[in-house]
């Protein structure tokens, strides 16, 4: 179709259809077109919820215990080591593991195990274990208190016995199950820990018994790592001592050859020397001396003044004489006995030094013989004894290393051992009790609330259906699904204003085809083909009634049948049809019906089995052009696009083809397809008609079209209404 311009648009606004509407909310008329589902809503909300609210509306008890999650805690006994979680987002997300912990199946199985014999609390009689814990599991509320490091541990119940034992049963099994979760196989790990502790052990005392025996062998009581191993420290003192001793040796029999060459020296010395001073401190050769040189006075004194010739004077010269003769005698004879006592001195001393010198050479000499042989024999031993002692010290360290081992296996066994009574991050701060009154119940509220349910359900039911209908309800439907507004769109007939508001709207489409009609600037006839999406898609009644409005507005009009599925009594009146014109049986007069109280000329189109329509396309086009010399409008009823080869032909032969789209009938695929297949047949003008869209669903789209009707709305409440929900 063309485009119109801004003048042809204020021109002919009166022509055009009010608006393309959308969907909206109609409750009234949903309730009315779903009068008969709602009962059947309603009763079957009653019958599922009578049984429910009776079974739901027993007495309800419920207890809960709390427990604490620390953000830290104080890891051992033993080490006093603080464990604390990093941010506020690391506890959230250990708060929520710990819930989902609580409510795990391990948790739920050692509640079972620990309630015992009383495990009749929860588990029925002809129930599982499992099934036992799989309900426990189901029936735990368990929830993070806001603001709190709390977490609550809720188990409703029918009855208050036992309520408050079994949550503080599972309380009690979560927080030993959040110990063994912080110290996972702890049991396990301590049993092979204690094993290889077994294990060490034994090793250390079989190296202790091999160290015992080596110690034996090498006369050693420890061996230590830091020193020479005592072979090596006895041969270092035998090599020192004998070095000292070969020095002793040297020196002794140096000092002997020495001693051997000064006896040989002092025997010639001269003894006068030392004799006379030895003489000078001979008591008896002073006293004798001394006598002498009184005596020597005397005489002196008794010759001084004689002369020679004085016969005195000789004789006191001759015992002066005398006394030197006899006191050189006396000294002389007591120098030559000191001389020789001297003499005798000196060789003994020096015999005597000489055989102490000898003697220190061979005691030197001796030893450092022995010392000899024995570094000889040690020397000997040396590399057995090193590879012994090396043995010794490499068992003594095996044996420190698997002690301390042994000793850091204890530690760690007593660190799991205090662990595993040491308070961790959780902890109960308050056990649950035993409810005193009813939480929940009461039958007549859950009947009241079941009530209300079925009152809501019912109104909201119809609603929803209508709200959420997948097949083309509205014109907006269709602009959603093909991309294009419609050209017009007709309501149902449902009554006298609704019937009203659709010739208007059939008048409306007419006066559009007349305008298109004289935009064309075309002397001929204006055919318009009519083809709907699915069958009984309202595209006959839609032309009949469209040809009628064509000839009250002044158009000559005929419609022609050409939907080859059957024959519309509407279109009888004539002594042919169609067919009979299209195979030269009749004229062409002959088929023409006259139109009469309201209804168009038309022609119907008779026996058009086994393709007969379509095997005289060529006739029927002249057909149409000898019908275009009498009519200006030539509206073909046309068989569904997408079913009817036929409808090809018609929408190719025509200038206009309006697709006629029955609402609450087609879904926006089928209507796509439609388009698809019209398209194909590449008509030169298409245009796109709802049909059959109910007044209820744009009740304000429509207020335009509705003139005022006081008698009307005395005869259909729902009119009244409809006014006041325009206002």
């Amino acid at each position: 179709m063309e485009t119109e311009t801004p003048s042809e648009t204020a021109q002919n606004a009166a022509e055009r259809p009010a608006s393309t509407p959308g969907r909206t909310l109609d409750p009234l008329s949903s309730w009315r077109r779903h009068a008969r589902r709602m009962p059947w809503a309603f009763a079957l909300i009653m019958v599922v919820g009578v049984p429910i609210a009776w079974k739901m509306g027993k007495p309800g008890y419920y207890t809960e215990a709390a427990l604490r999650v620390s953000p830290s805690y104080v890891a051992n006994l033993q080490d006093d080591a603080d464990i604390q979680i990093a941010s506020s987002t690391q506890y959230m997300q250990f708060v929520q593991q710990q819930i989902s912990t609580i409510r795990s199946y391990d948790v739920a199985m050692a509640t079972l195990t620990a309630l015992g014999e009383r495990r009749s609390l929860w588990k029925k009689d002809d129930e599982s274990d499992r099934k036992a814990a799989e309900r426990l599991m189901a029936a735990l509320d368990v929830k993070a208190v806001r603001e709190t490091y709390l977490i609550t541990i809720g188990l409703p119940g029918n009855s208050p016995d036992g309520l408050a034992d079994i949550v503080n049963a599972l309380a009690t099994a979560y927080v030993h199950s959040s110990i063994d979760e912080g110290l996972f196989g702890a049991d396990q790990r301590v049993r092979n820990l204690t094993d290889r502790r077994t294990e060490i052990q034994k090793q250390i005392d079989s190296s202790v018994a091999r160290l015992t025996a080596l110690a034996g062998e090498l006369g050693v009581s420890t061996f230590e790592d830091t020193a020479l191993n005592p072979l090596d420290s006895r041969l270092i003192a035998t090599s020192e001592s004998l070095s000292e001793w070969r020095r002793k040796r040297i020196a002794a029999e140096s000092k002997v050859g020495a001693l051997e060459d000064a006896q040989h020296r002092e025997a010639a010395l001269e003894l006068n020397s030392a004799a006379l001073d030895r003489l000078e401190r001979n008591p008896a050769v002073s006293s004798a001396t001394k006598l002498y040189y009184d005596r020597r006075d005397a005489l002196l004194a008794q010759a001084q003044g004689l002369a020679p010739s004085h016969p005195g004077y000789a004789p006191i010269h001759k015992q002066l004489d005398d006394l030197d003769a006899e006191l050189r005698r006396v000294v002389d004879g007591e120098l030559a006995t000191t001389k020789d006592l001297l003499a005798q001195q000196r060789d003994t001393a020096a015999a005597s030094e000489l055989s102490r010198a000898r003697m220190e050479f061979e005691e030197a000499r001796s030893v450092e013989e022995k010392l000899s042989q024995d570094q000889e024999v040690e020397q000997g031993r040396l590399t057995e004894y090193a590879t012994k002692y090396q043995a010794a010290m490499d068992l003594t360290s095996d044996i420190r290393r698997a002690r301390k081992r042994v000793e850091a296996i204890g530690n760690r066994i007593d660190s799991f051992q205090l662990e595993a009574v040491a308070p961790g991050f959780v902890r109960v701060v308050a056990d649950a009790r035993v409810p005193e009154v009813p939480s929940t119940g009461g039958r007549r509220k859950l009947f009241a609330l079941v009530l209300l349910a079925a009152f809501g359900v019912t109104a909201v039911l119809p609603i929803l259906l209508d709200r959420f209908d997948p097949r083309v309800v509205l014109p907006a439907d269709v602009e959603k699904a093909l991309g294009i507004a419609p050209m017009a769109w007709i309501v149902e007939r449902t009554g006298d204003r609704t019937a009203a508001v659709a010739r208007d709207q059939v008048r409306r489409l007419g006066l559009r085809l007349a305008r298109e009609r004289a935009a064309s600037k075309s002397s001929g006839a204006l055919r318009v083909a009519l083809t709907s999406v699915r069958g009984g898609g309202g595209a006959s009644t839609l032309a009949l009634e469209l040809g009628a409005e064509l000839t009250t507005i002044g158009l000559r009009s005929i419609v022609i049948e050409a939907e080859p599925g059957g024959s519309d009594v509407r279109f009888a009146g004539a002594s042919a049809t169609l067919i009979d014109v299209l195979e030269d049986l009749h004229r062409m007069e002959h088929a023409i019906a006259q139109g009469d109280a309201g209804r168009p000329d038309r022609i119907a189109l008779g026996d058009a089995r086994d393709g007969r329509l379509l095997s005289h396309s060529g006739v029927l086009a002249t057909v149409l052009a000898r019908l275009a010399q009498r009519y200006e409008v030539i509206l073909l009823d046309a068989p569904p696009i997408t079913n009817a080869a036929e409808s090809e032909m018609l929408v190719q032969l025509a200038d206009v083809a309006l697709l006629v789209v029955a609402a609450n009938s087609v879904t926006p695929r089928e209507t796509k397809a439609a388009a698809a297949a019209l398209e194909k047949a590449a008509p030169a003008a298409v245009g796109i008609v709802v049909n059959r869209v109910r007044a209820h669903q744009h009740v304000r789209a429509l207020a335009p079209s509705l003139p005022p009707d006081g008698e009307a709305e005395r005869r259909n409440p729902e009119i009244a209404v409809q006014r006041w929900l325009w206002a």
